[in-house]
């Protein structure tokens, strides 16, 4: 009977409490924080050393995902546009990444409140990098693959009852490493790592 008992106390406490809502929109804003980006990919390219060591790509994005009744996981796609503009004495860097993910949550709770882990694949991919010092064209990237993955934590609030309005946060990790980028400049290629931690908040609604 006490093993009765403690199996249904862990299956309500890891069953989510989930509201009527089967598919949610929202938009968001955030960024990425690779570690040391901009100066591996200038490399041997650059013959400066003032390249800032952390440089955020910001952005906005739009996500879609579909809340099945009764199942505690969500569904979806995303998609986000990130860019970057670096300048100083003698290097001026600009990046953009567009990419689509897949999208699979898990929310512990979701009624007022709703947290739970969230985690993406992302499956299409476009980027481009260039690179300038002193005035010279260092490099130039374009790529269209990439290896991407991340995982977080997301929580939101609906604060307001009769209108379905959530805002929210989410945190974590995300690994991005671009493949067989092609410089234009010099008709070579290279991987970058733009692998970070990364934040965004989101508005959305839930129908």
């Amino acid at each position: 009977m006490k093993n009765m008992l403690k199996l249904i106390a862990l299956f309500v406490l890891l069953t989510p409490l989930t509201s009527q809502a089967l598919v949610e929109a929202r938009l968001t804003y955030g960024g990425l924080s690779p570690k040391e980006f901009a100066a591996n990919a200038c490399g041997a390219l650059c013959t400066t050393s003032q390249i800032p060591a952390v440089v955020p790509f910001m952005g906005t994005g739009a996500d879609i995902i579909i809340k099945l009744p009764l199942i505690p996981f969500g569904f979806g796609l995303r998609y986000e546009k990130l860019g970057l503009g670096v300048n100083s004495s003698t290097i001026e860097v600009s990046a953009n990444i567009e990419q689509v993910s897949a999208i699979i949550n898990y929310r512990l709770i979701d009624t007022i409140l709703h947290v739970g882990p969230i985690a993406t694949v992302g499956f299409s991919h476009k980027s481009q990098l260039k690179i300038t010092e002193s005035g010279i064209p260092r490099a130039d990237y374009d790529a269209t693959n990439a290896q991407s993955a991340s995982v977080g934590l997301e929580v939101g609030i609906k604060p307001l009852i009769i209108i379905p309005v959530a805002v929210g946060a989410e945190a974590g990790y995300r690994l991005l490493k671009i493949k067989d980028a092609k410089d234009s400049i010099n008709n070579t290629t290279k991987d970058l790592d733009l692998s970070g931690g990364y934040l965004k908040i989101f508005l959305g609604l839930d129908f």
